[in-house]
């Protein structure tokens, strides 16, 4: 009954950069490919169903020399809901190396494959929901399962338990006021605090043995992500920014680093880079 089609085709050159390639030893370097990807959404009644698919292309030139290499990534998701049951799941197959720009298959995490599903269950005093995560890298060597059970009450102010017994043990307890929402995960241990309104979106934790973790986003044109994290350990931070334009059937993007999905122990030992992407939709 209602569909869409979005493709994007976008070319990336750094141009010939002076760079130490080994220790003492400088050259210049120069990257360079292109990029493809479809997506297709469609609606059917109380059934909505999308996919997208990518590919991608990388020169990398130095000292003469050139080594070419090639990633594409395949993705497809389903909802359904009747009455008060709601039933998503969605298959992936994203290459190690696969870096898309702009369609659905961005916020999916490279060198990962398999199937994740989630039931639904919702009344008027409460809601219950079941997710189960069969993921994999790509070479089959690790997996990531998640198996997790979630309780909300919504009487009054919300509240909710959550229970999780893979990859990790985890146990959450959490309640919601106006605006604000409070969570505090018991086994590690962790506070968190969520505000959330009119397209504003930040984010605290606080872990007492760990270090804390700040996140600010803006849902609006430009919309704004930035990061700021701190672990216990003396000296180690992490900071990340961003901010997407949107004009028309174009976009470009000027970011400090990559986002750490959330994950407070990541991309600590990173070094934040700064860039500018830019791409077109037709």
């Amino acid at each position: 009954e209602h569909g869409a089609l979005h493709t994007m085709a976008a070319h990336h050159d750094t141009g010939s950069v002076w760079v130490e390639t080994a220790p003492d030893q400088w050259d210049f370097r120069r990257r360079h490919g292109q990029y493809l990807t479809i997506q297709v959404e469609q609606r059917l009644g109380d059934l909505s169903v999308a996919g997208a698919v990518g590919h991608r292309t990388f020169f990398d030139e130095v000292g003469g020399e050139r080594r070419s290499s090639a990633s594409s990534a395949l993705f497809a998701s389903g909802r359904y809901r009747q009455g008060s049951l709601l039933f998503e799941a969605d298959v992936r197959h994203i290459d190690a190396d696969f870096r898309s720009l702009f369609t659905n298959t961005q916020a999916l995490t490279p060198n990962r494959k398999g199937l994740r599903w989630m039931i639904q269950w919702d009344r008027n005093a409460g809601r219950v929901r079941y997710v189960q995560q069969d993921h994999q890298r790509t070479d089959g060597l690790r997996s990531y399962r998640r198996r997790q059970l979630r309780l909300e009450n919504r009487c009054g102010a919300r509240q909710f338990l959550l229970i999780q017994w893979q990859p990790t043990s985890q146990l959450r307890f959490g309640w919601r006021t106006g605006d604000v929402e409070w969570e505090a995960r018991l086994d590690i241990p962790e506070l968190r605090c969520t505000y959330e309104k009119r397209g504003v979106r930040v984010v605290g934790s606080l872990r007492p043995l760990a270090g804390w973790r700040l996140e600010f986003m803006y849902r609006q044109q430009p919309s704004i992500r930035w990061v700021f994290k701190r672990s216990s350990d003396p000296g180690r931070y992490y900071l990340f920014g961003s901010v997407l334009w949107e004009l028309g059937r174009s976009w470009w993007e000027l970011s400090l680093g990559e986002w750490d999905r959330g994950s407070f122990p990541a991309r600590f030992t990173d070094e934040p880079q700064l860039r500018l992407q830019f791409g077109w939709t037709f």
